[in-house]
Formats: structure tokens, C-alpha cells, sequence
């Protein structure tokens, strides 16, 4: 069994404004950050079915909690881990899953939600200066001003709903200029 400090943590997340870095970090030492990915990228190599019970007694004690844990195990590393190279998985992953570093994700859109056919953000390579310059408005960020970094989704071409080729998805480091975070709900 787990024994995670049953203080009032819904409290001091939602009345207090106060982000669980300490609990984040512990999920990550007990290697529940990185369950069902694989060792190589510094996950737990964990089964389906117990992330769901831990997600379940984690959120009779918080359901904000099982929700951060949920952001940095599937939402903000699951493409990461399925596309990414090695060298990303080091970079970004591993971090996350130790409970080192906290991700948010960046995808819905003040028009048309998470209707990537819909979005308006838009990333292009800049080949003077060699980087990707991402043009984007979120209405909602899970984890914002609390994140290190955060996964963006934008679109780099036309989109094709099949096969969502035209959709691609950035990490992008908090202090990276031009990233704001809004009002923290």
C-alpha cells in the first residue's frame, strides 16, 4: 500500500492556489509518473490495469491529484514516447516520470476546442534563425503556470483528418519567450 499524507491536498490545490510539487515528486519515486511506459525512457513498464487502481486510490484522496497524474503519464508523454527519438525521451521524458519535472498540456483552442481541422495555431520553421516559431492561443492548459515545460499542439500544414497528418506536437520549455500562462483556475 501506498501512503500518500491525507491532509485536505483539494484544499490547498484549489483554495490556496498551491501546486503538489512534493506529491508529484513522490508518484514519480514510486514510479507511478511513468507507469505504463516503457524502462529504456525511464518508465515503470506497469500494466494498464493496475494504473487504473492506482489512479482510483489516488483519487479517493484527490481527484485534482489523479488528474495531474494522468497529465504526466499519458496526456503530456504518450506521444513523446511513442514518436519521440531516445535522445527526447532522455531529454523530456525522464524528468517527468521521476517526478523531477512537471508537464502541461497546451491543445484546446478558443475556436473549435480540440477540432484540429478547426485550430489556428500554427508552427513554421524559420530557417534563418533554425527553429520552429509556434503561433498559438489556448483557452485551456492543464497545468499552466505550474509546468517546466508544455506540450503544444499546432498545425504545420493542412490537416487531413484521417490521417491527422497537417498536426504536429512541440515541447516548449516554460521560460521560452513569448510563453504565457493566464489566469490559474
Amino acid at each position: 500500500a501506498v501512503n500518500i499524507v491525507r491532509t485536505n491536498i483539494n484544499e490547498k490545490m484549489e483554495l490556496e492556489g498551491e501546486y503538489p510539487y512534493e506529491l508529484v515528486k513522490r508518484m514519480g519515486e514510486l514510479g507511478f509518473n511513468g507507469w505504463i511506459h516503457q524502462e529504456s525512457a525511464g518508465g515503470s513498464e506497469g500494466d494498464w490495469v493496475t494504473y487504473g487502481i492506482i489512479l482510483e486510490e489516488i483519487s479517493k484522496v484527490s481527484d485534482t491529484l489523479a488528474l495531474i497524474l494522468v497529465l504526466q503519464t499519458v496526456m503530456c508523454t504518450t506521444a513523446w514516447h511513442l514518436a519521440g527519438t531516445d535522445e527526447q525521451r532522455e531529454k523530456w521524458l525522464k524528468p517527468v516520470f521521476t517526478g523531477e519535472k512537471v508537464m502541461a498540456v497546451s491543445n484546446t483552442e478558443p475556436c473549435g476546442a480540440i477540432q484540429y481541422g478547426e485550430f489556428q495555431s500554427r508552427a513554421y520553421f524559420d530557417e534563418a534563425t533554425n527553429e520552429w516559431v509556434i503561433n498559438a492561443s489556448k483557452i485551456f492548459t492543464t497545468g499552466a503556470g505550474q509546468a517546466d515545460t508544455y506540450v503544444v499542439h499546432a498545425l504545420t500544414s493542412d490537416f487531413d483528418p484521417e490521417t491527422r497528418k497537417g498536426l504536429s506536437i512541440f515541447v516548449v520549455p516554460a521560460e521560452t519567450p513569448g510563453v504565457r500562462a493566464g489566469h490559474i483556475e
